[in-house]
Formats: structure tokens, C-alpha cells, sequence
């Protein structure tokens, strides 16, 4: 069987939600041995709000037989747009006569609309092919049914979608160039490199020496 949908009424509206995240980032105190006078960024948690767009339809799906002329699938489709006129009335009139504001209470009107909309499109549809040179066999074959549909048609979005800082890094306030140290670098040999960054878990933990500073 063949299928075509079409639209009888629809409506696009946005959702919201909040959630946790990272909107900023400060400086505070993370002194080591070496470097008494460090300073880290830190991030700032916060609420942020995302936003997403769903769309509600209601729709009409016929199913007629795969080997109709073009003929018939005219006519198919010209019942089909008057019927859809008159459903679309009784769905629109519905929707948008509930005193309650808000996408939620004008889909619960739509729905509740949705039996009588679909009994005034068959009557429409029908008699309408009734009046055609369809014949009565494939008129018999021929089915429209009235559904809705709800869905997202974007993603959640937000601004802070993307966290400035991954949780808490080290970085110098001021350029090691600018300074002279109190000895010469290469006057030494050091046990150790100065900084060591390991990855656990994903997780970045950033230590000078002894002193450790967890980043979670």
C-alpha cells in the first residue's frame, strides 16, 4: 500500500530547562614552596538555562493501493485537501480557545479536538470520493487516519554550553620572562621536573613537588 501524509495543523514552542555549569572562573591562592606568591584559576559554578523547540502536529495518514493512475492519486489528494480544511478548523478553534496559557494546555486542547476533527475529515473525504470516477473497489481500499505527533526538532542549547576552564588549571599571573631569578637556570641540575601533569580517569591532576593540587 501506498502512504502519504499530510499536515493538518501544527505548532512550534520552546522548552527550558536549568542546570549546573561553569560561568566564570576566578583567581584564588595555590602556593607551593618555590612560588609562595602563585595563583590558580578556579571555575565559578552556577545555574545556567538551555533552551530547545519542539514542535506539535496533527497529521492524516491515507494508504491507498500501489498500482492507482495518476488520475486516482488526484483525486486522493483533492479530498484530501478539502477535508483538511474542515479539520483544521475544528482543531484550530479548539487549540486556541483554552483559557489556560501555555504550549502544554493548547497541545491538551488540540488533543481532545483530535475525534471530532477526524470524524468531520472522513465524512469530507469520503464523500467527496463519493462524487469522483474512483471506482467503489479501490474507494473500499482507500484509509485516512488522524494521529499526533510531539517532538524536539533542536537540541538543548545554552550559552555555557562549553565550560571556560576543565575544573581547576594552573597559570601564572604574570610572564616567567619577566622576571630575573635569583640564580642561573643552568647552574644546576634539578631531580625533578619542575612540573608534572598525570591523566586519571580523564581527570588532570597538576603538582609541583610535594604539593598537590587535585583537579576534579
Amino acid at each position: 500500500m501506498a502512504k502519504v501524509e499530510k499536515n493538518i495543523w501544527s505548532f512550534k514552542y520552546p522548552e527550558f530547562q536549568f542546570e549546573k555549569c561553569v560561568t566564570g572562573w576566578t583567581w584564588f591562592p595555590c602556593p607551593t614552596l618555590r612560588e609562595p606568591g602563585r595563583m590558580c584559576k578556579k571555575n565559578i559554578q552556577g545555574l545556567c538555562k538551555k533552551t530547545k523547540t519542539s514542535q506539535f502536529r496533527v497529521f492524516v495518514k491515507i494508504t491507498y493501493p500501489d498500482n492507482v493512475g495518476d488520475v486516482v492519486k488526484r483525486e486522493i489528494n483533492r479530498c484530501s485537501d478539502i477535508a483538511l480544511g474542515v479539520a483544521t478548523g475544528i482543531i484550530i478553534k479548539a487549540a486556541t480557545a483554552s483559557s489556560v496559557v501555555g504550549p502544554q494546555a493548547t497541545i491538551a486542547a488540540a488533543i481532545g479536538a483530535i475525534g471530532p476533527a477526524a470524524k468531520a475529515y472522513g465524512a469530507s473525504f469520503y464523500a467527496c470520493l463519493a462524487r469522483t470516477s474512483v471506482s467503489q473497489v479501490i474507494r473500499d481500499q482507500i484509509k485516512a487516519s488522524l494521529s499526533h505527533e510531539d517532538k524536539a526538532i533542536t537540541g538543548w542549547r545554552g550559552y555555557y554550553d562549553e565550560p571556560m576552564y576543565d575544573g581547576y588549571s594552573y597559570e601564572p599571573m604574570y610572564e616567567r620572562d619577566s622576571y630575573e631569578p635569583m640564580y642561573e637556570r643552568d647552574s644546576y641540575e634539578p631531580m625533578y621536573s619542575e612540573y608534572n601533569v598525570e591523566t586519571v580517569n580523564n581527570e588532570y591532576n597538576l603538582y609541583n613537588h610535594s604539593d598537590i593540587i587535585e583537579i576534579p
